[in-house]
């Protein structure tokens, strides 16, 4: 498995792919989940 070297943790690209569904999310339902996290 290669994980590029940009990469901080491994979790970068699952943490990107959370917060652009959550952003696509609060645009569906013109709100944000409320999920603690400020982005």
């Amino acid at each position: 498995m290669n994980v590029p070297k940009r990469s901080r943790f491994p979790d970068e690209s699952i943490i990107q792919d959370y917060i652009s569904m959550r952003n696509y999310w609060s645009k569906l339902t013109n709100n944000l989940p409320n999920d603690g996290l400020n982005v």
